[in-house]
């Protein structure tokens, strides 16, 4: 099985990080599904998955979502 290690990275909208999430070991090309939660101040967030396989290579390009905290 080929896999990567994935992190979840939020950060705020001033672009500083505020919140990182080691989502763990994940196999490759397979659909994912992961839950978290944490506590930050309402506003708007930007998070971004990073993959890194076990040769220490990065993604081409990270997927990403904005989160809005009400």
């Amino acid at each position: 099985m080929r896999a990567s290690k994935v992190t979840l990275i939020i950060r705020n909208a001033k672009g500083k990080v505020v919140k990182t999430i080691l989502v763990g070991t994940r196999a490759v090309n397979k659909a994912q599904t992961f839950r978290f939660s944490c506590n930050l101040p309402r506003g708007t967030y930007r998070m971004v998955l990073e993959a890194v396989d076990i040769a220490g290579n990065g993604q081409s390009s990270a997927g990403g979502n904005k989160l809005v905290v009400h």
